[in-house]
């Protein structure tokens, strides 16, 4: 397998970092921290998964959240790569984790086919290698050169010492030393520790002993037992003797309380005398009698004094003449309250809208005033009736066509000026370019001031033979700036005149201007027009525009607002005075009607009008207290009838009772009296006999006559104290003998519980018996794992032979290529870790001390060795930590060579493994790496520069490593 692409898109330091490394040797150069160890952790974790599978537990969680080009969250681990199988075949492979690992594997086969699979967590290829061996072996740091630890050493003796192919199998050893530690819990031969058949043994020996002594507490049990049994029997005989006297006294005292009842039941039965006199009769004819007597005197009282209550109510119930007249005018009436009612709101308004007719009023004088002419005086109606010949709309179009018309003037009147400007500008331009004689006289006077220059300068340097040129040279200049001159006068004197092309430039601007200057006159006159009814000021008729018609808008407002509001302000007054009339009119209808006195004309509206109020109200409340008293006399002739019915019901009762009561006697008290009493004697005779006689387990009266007859014939009764007192005795005497048997008993249980207490011969029995089974199950267990011991123990040994010779002749090469002949010979001695485990076990079965750990059992050996004629070395002490690094590093070599064996080649990661190696050693290692590498894909992490430049001079490709 060859790793083509590494793209970490957020993986710890690396962000945005992608790696195309060769597919041989490959060193990675980097500073430290800037992302080198993780980099060969992203690259395992392309291969094998997460671990952990949370990204909140990763500890390569990136520090700034995921890749932003993909959308990944903050936290989230995401890795892309591609490798090529050696089958040609290539995987594109992406790892994200999140909460859950998630991704996917694409494969591209030679023919140019794809498929793709989903991914969570599983390695990228399902081989003989788990992600541990391949961290153990193939993903090697400075760090890790020491013997394998001892999970990643099991998982090695799994493949190629112990046989296993399979995760979920334990390693032959572990195996073999499990079924040690079983059989020495089970039976050691040296009696040495507690194993299982030594404590089954103990335990068998107790438990015969323990049953010898059970069978003979058996037999002192037995005898107390029967002792006790004795004692009961004593005492249960002495107990019933004793319950036999005790009933035979409760007998005769039943008997005595029978006869004593049987007499008191005849005396109240005499007393009573014939029961059929009292059938009818209340409990307490006494009390009836009283209480009816009562109830007739009340019931009579009650009527009288209903009889007074509605002859009041009757003279409460008469309504007087004058107010049934006043009631009469119920209608008027209530039309003067709601005059009344209304006349405060009636007047307030009435004040309110006088106060807004005087402010509309005055609205319209102030605006009058600042908008009409000085000295113009028009009424409200005289405004009014000038605003109303003016139509809104024809105002309103007259001033906007004033606006227009004028914005129109003073349009044309600026292009005009503006014309005139560009105009003037232009001419000027012209003429200047144009003309000549301004420069002609400009000419002629510099020539003539040369001339002039030419002629001083010769008069004051020449001589005589020189003056004569000068004075001609000065003489032609003069004459030439004269020629100049004159040609440009007569060029100005024939040019056209100025003013005259301008005017005729602007003849149209002018003509257009003047005539809407004209529109704006004739559309102002029109507005003026409009509004002549009304003498507005000069500046508003100046200018008829928006302003004017805002005026006449204004004006038209303010003038409608006063007419309104006074319009209103009569209708408020006539409500008002409708309201006193009929406030006047109710007066003088109850006045009339007899039921107000005085006089209504003169009086005040408000003083008449609750006055008028004040009698309708006092005649409702007394039609009211009429009508509630007509329905309070019906009441109380509903209650009179209902008095008079009790009084005639308790009359009636009173009668019947006294005519029951005659047998008992003439007077009804006396005889009310005697009944009472022979009622009171016969329900106490009942309750005697119901107590005593016919219940639930008692005898019926004849039978108890009858029983109570015979004691007395045979000399049971009567029951004398002479008699109690024998029974008492002996009762005491067979107590007291009771109790001593009774203690008597309790010894001799206290005895047996004392011999029988603890396990029985049965229980010890049954667990013997068990106990002997269980020792014989030892022995066939001990047997089998005996049997099972050697089995594995063979196998492994096989096994071993069969795959350690391979392993340590590659080691062996490779330490010969790292020490360059120093050594060529590597051996292994047994697992360390099992044969101290081995120890561990025997040790802490004898004394439970746990040994010291061992050291390896790594030899090395070669020509540059002789110690003694021996050929080998104990490795760790006599070796420097440098050879040691090569001895390991050698040996996971050779361990990545036999485990790829006709498998897929996994890539081999090297994290600075030459740190502590001498320069001749260190190139010799990497001349031997770029060599395997032919073989496999080799990525060496470094941070030396001396390094990785050694490794390029040997065919490596160098790629730098910068956290994003």
């Amino acid at each position: 397998m060859r790793l083509l692409r590494l793209e970490a898109v957020a993986y710890g330091v690396l962000r945005g970092w992608r790696m195309e490394p060769a597919p041989g040797f490959t060193v990675l150069l980097g500073r430290n921290e800037s992302g080198k160890t993780t980099a060969r952790d992203a690259v395992v974790t392309l291969l094998f998964g997460f671990e952990p599978q949370t990204a909140e537990r990763h500890p390569y969680r990136p520090w700034r959240g995921g890749g932003p080009e993909d959308g990944e969250g903050e936290g989230r681990l995401v890795l892309r790569g591609e490798v090529r199988l050696d089958g040609g075949e290539t995987l594109a492979v992406e790892r994200v984790l999140a909460s859950a690992p998630r991704g996917s594997v694409v494969r591209v086969e030679a023919g140019g086919r794809t498929r793709r699979h989903r991914l969570r967590n599983e390695p990228l290829l399902a081989g003989r290698v788990s992600r541990l061996l391949y961290q153990s072996a193939f993903a090697v740091g400075a760090a890790d050169l020491r013997m394998f630890e001892r999970p990643a050493w099991e998982a090695l003796e799994a493949l190629l010492l112990g046989g296993a192919h399979d995760e979920a199998f334990e390693p032959a050893a572990r195996v073999a030393l499990g079924l040690e530690r079983e059989a020495a819990q089970l039976w050691r031969p040296d009696r040495v520790g507690s194993p299982e058949a030594k404590q089954l043994q103990k335990r068998r020996s107790e438990l015969r002993e323990a049953l010898r002594e059970a069978e003979r507490r058996a037999e002192r049990a037995r005898e107390a037992l029967a002792a006790a049994e004795a004692a009961r029997k004593a005492r249960e005989e002495l107990r019933a003797r004793r319950e036999e006297l005790s009933a035979q006294g409760e007998r005769l005292r039943r008997l005595e309380a029978m006869a004593a009842s049987l007499r008191r039941l005849d005396e109240l039965r005499a007393r009573a005398g014939d029961p059929v006199l009292l059938e009818g009769l209340p409990a307490d004819p006494v009390g009836e009698l009283l209480r009816l007597e009562a109830e007739v005197e009340e019931r009579e009282r009650e009527t009288a004094s209903l009889r007074a209550r509605r002859e009041a109510l009757e003279e409460e119930a008469r309504l007087p003449d004058a107010d049934r007249a006043a009631l009469s005018l119920a209608g008027v009436v209530e039309r003067a309250r709601r005059a009344a009612d209304a006349l405060p709101r009636l007047r307030e308004a009435a004040e309110e809208l006088a106060l807004r007719s005087r402010a509309a009023s005055e609205a319209v004088s102030a605006k009058a005033e600042a908008l009409l002419a000085p000295g113009a005086a028009l009424s409200l109606a005289e405004l009014g009736a000038a605003l109303a010949r003016i139509p809104e709309a024809e105002i309103e179009a007259r001033a906007a066509d004033w606006e227009a018309a004028a914005e129109e003037a003073r349009a044309q009147a600026g292009r005009l000026a503006e014309r005139r400007a560009v105009l003037a500008e232009m001419a000027g331009r012209d003429s200047r370019a144009r003309r000549p004689w301004p420069l002609g006289v400009a000419l002629g006077a510099s020539l003539a001031a040369l001339g002039g220059l030419l002629l001083a300068l010769g008069l004051s340097t020449a001589g005589e033979r020189a003056l004569a040129g000068i004075a001609a040279s000065a003489l032609g200049a003069a004459a030439l700036g004269a020629a100049a001159f004159l040609l440009a006068h007569e060029a100005r004197r024939r040019e056209p005149s100025l003013e005259s092309r301008l005017e005729a430039e602007l003849a149209p601007y002018a003509a257009e201007a003047e005539g809407a200057q004209k529109k704006a006159e004739e559309a102002a006159r029109r507005a003026q027009a409009a509004v002549r009814a009304i003498p507005f000021a000069p500046a508003l008729l100046e200018a008829p525009g928006r302003r004017l018609a805002q005026a006449v808008a204004d004006l038209r407002r303010l003038t409608g607002a006063a007419r309104e509001a006074e319009a209103r302000h009569k209708q408020e007054l006539a409500a008002l005075e409708e309201a006193l009339a009929e406030i006047r009119g109710a007066a003088q209808s109850l006045v009339a009607a007899g039921a107000l006195g005085g006089r209504a004309e003169d009086a005040d509206p408000d003083e008449l009008a609750r006055a008028v109020l004040a009698r309708y109200e006092a005649a409702r409340r007394a039609e009211e207290e009429a009508r509630d008293a007509r329905r309070r006399i019906e009441a109380l002739e509903d209650e009179l009838r209902a008095v008079r019915e009790r009084l005639l019901a308790a009359q009636a009762a009173r009668e019947r009772l006294c005519e029951r009561l005659r047998p008992f006697g003439d007077d009804a008290r006396r005889a009310a009296h005697e009944a009472k009493e022979r009622e009171t004697a016969y329900q106490a005779a009942r309750q005697l006999e119901d107590a005593l006689f016919g219940g639930p387990g008692q005898p019926s009266l004849e039978d108890a006559r009858r029983e109570v007859e015979g004691a007395v014939r045979s000399g049971d009764l009567p029951w004398t104290d002479e008699r109690r007192a024998r029974l008492a005795a002996e009762l005491e005497r067979l107590a007291q003998e009771e109790r001593a048997a009774d203690e008597e008993y309790e010894r001799r249980m206290s005895d047996y519980r004392d011999v029988a207490s603890g396990p029985t011969p049965e229980e010890l029995a049954a667990e013997l018996a068990s106990v002997e089974e269980a020792y014989a199950d030892v022995c066939r267990r001990r047997d089998r794992l005996a049997l099972l011991l050697s089995i594995v123990r063979r196998a492994e040994a096989a096994f071993r032979e069969a795959h350690r010779p391979d392993v340590l002749r590659r080691a062996s090469h490779h330490l010969a290529c790292f020490t360059e002949g120093r050594y060529d010979r590597l051996d292994l001695g047994d697992p360390p870790e099992e044969e101290w485990e081995r120890r561990a076990v025997r040790e802490a079965l004898t004394d439970g001390a746990r040994p010291q750990k061992a050291e390896a059992a790594l030899f090395v050996a070669g020509p540059a060795l002789a110690l003694g004629g021996a050929d080998r070395l104990w490795a760790a002490p006599p070796l420097s930590q440098g050879t040691l690094h090569q001895v390991h590093l050698a040996l996971r070599l050779a361990v990545v060579d036999h485990l790829d064996e006709g498998e897929e080649r996994l890539p081999v990661l090297l994290d600075d493994p030459l740190v502590h190696w001498d320069r001749g050693r260190r190139q010799a290692a990497l001349r031997r790496l770029a060599e395997w590498s032919s073989e496999r894909q080799v990525l060496f992490f470094t941070c030396h520069e001396h390094v990785a430049f050694e490794a390029r001079d040997l065919g490596a490709a160098v790629v730098e490593i910068e956290a994003g």
